[in-house]
């Protein structure tokens, strides 16, 4: 134990040596608490705002020389984006999943349209939402829980479930608590079930698909789950959204009395990341492309609520994944409130979009990751 605690310690600043961490900056008007980052096809960089505005700019290499500029507003917490063209977005937004298009070529959006919508909202400031694209034109959703410290409105969008409001975390309204199938049409069905609140979510080079969860009720440790389509994840709340549940069930109920049987529905983590120590509350999961310089093929998990990235290294084992993790970067400059991360469209270097509402000290913002050797 000793032995290892002596190479965390001598490890973290040759981690943070290996690499250059910039503050990207917005106009001094703009509250820079990050929902989502994607890169357009031709390079632009778009960032959705959780104040409501979407803003875009062509990087620069000097951080503070960034030419910002709006591209659209008016959207209600959004906290994922995919940057369809340098004239379009699709932005995850707490209600829906809308679409924003310059159509006039004047750089800024004049026409919104409902791209994708039929999960629920309760009026509760948790339920936000993010997505990962398919490849083929469709996206997978990640549709987050309501938390005991906000309430639940008189008025709910949807259909309402006595049982799914009931815990610390719950999904009261349709599909809260879910991942979500919407097609390159926008029609919705459910993929999978049972996450807490599974900040972020990425389809990698293979087409597997991942997401972390935040630690929590029914969250020991942070994990990273290899999603598969039925599957039940382990927090009971959203099983009130799974046809095959049984109607008028009570499922924390069910499973807080039967645990051997909660064991066997649920699937596991791929991997279990050691809380504090390496990772407190997962933002979005990535895999490293190929071209960048260091551990081409793992995965990056940034962390909300600390100063850290933590790398994960996957393989599968009898058909299922397993995996280690260790810290890809530990402070070295880096904020807090680490959750949605791209790379560049050369991929060498590293994008963290940043926000933290109530989570300990004020960390929000952009930042600019840079191998330095």
């Amino acid at each position: 134990m000793k032995h290892s605690l002596l190479f965390i310690l001598l490890s973290t600043p040759l981690l943070a040596a290996s690499y250059k961490v910039e503050d990207i900056k917005f106009p001094p008007s703009v509250p820079p608490e990050v929902g989502g980052i994607d890169f357009a096809p031709d390079g632009t960089l778009f960032v959705v705002l959780r104040r409501g505005d979407v803003m875009r700019a062509t990087p620069a290499a000097d951080p503070t020389e960034w030419k910002w500029k709006l591209f659209a507003t008016g959207f209600h917490n959004g906290c994922g984006i995919d940057a369809v063209s340098r004239d379009k977005v699709r932005v995850t937004q707490m209600a829906d999943f809308t679409e924003a298009t310059d159509t006039n070529n004047d750089g800024i959006a004049d026409q919104y349209r409902i791209f994708a919508a039929g999960w629920g909202l309760s009026g509760n400031y948790h339920e936000t939402n993010t997505i990962a694209e398919d490849g083929k034109g469709g996206y997978y959703i990640a549709i987050g829980t309501a938390s005991h410290n906000g309430p639940t409105a008189e008025h709910t969008l949807g259909e309402y479930s006595k049982f799914g409001r009931r815990g610390r975390n719950f999904a009261s309204v349709k599909w809260r608590g879910c991942t979500l199938y919407c097609d390159s049409k926008g029609n919705l069905s459910p993929f999978c079930f049972g996450f807490r609140m599974h900040n972020g979510i990425h389809q990698d080079s293979s087409g597997n698909l991942w997401c972390g969860d935040n630690q929590g009720d029914w969250r020991a440790t942070t994990p990273l789950y290899h999603l598969k389509k039925g599957n039940f994840y382990g927090h009971p709340s959203a099983l009130v959204w799974d046809e095959r549940w049984p109607e008028g069930k009570d499922p924390l109920h069910t499973y807080r009395e039967d645990l051997e049987a909660y064991n066997e529905h649920r699937t596991w983590p791929s991997v279990q990341i050691p809380h504090s120590e390496m990772n407190r509350s997962a933002g979005e999961p990535h895999e490293i492309p190929k071209n960048f310089p260091h551990f081409p093929g793992q995965m990056l998990l940034p962390d909300n609520n600390s100063k850290r990235i933590t790398r994960i290294m996957l393989e599968k084992v009898n058909g299922k994944f397993q995996g280690a993790c260790t810290h890809f970067l530990n402070g070295g400059g880096l904020r807090s409130g680490n959750h949605r991360i791209r790379f560049s469209s050369d991929q060498q270097q590293i994008y963290i979009g940043q926000t933290v509402r109530g989570w300990g000290k004020e960390a929000e913002g952009l930042q600019r990751i840079t191998p330095s050797g």
